[in-house]
């Protein structure tokens, strides 16, 4: 894999996580 792919999907990854949390913590704040 190069380095710039690996980078690409580290970002992606770390987006994504940030996503689940947002909407983790909003559904909770909601019930």
């Amino acid at each position: 894999i190069h380095l710039v792919e690996r980078k690409k999907e580290m970002r992606a990854a770390r987006r994504y996580q940030t996503r689940l949390s947002a909407k983790r913590s909003r559904g909770l704040e909601e019930e």
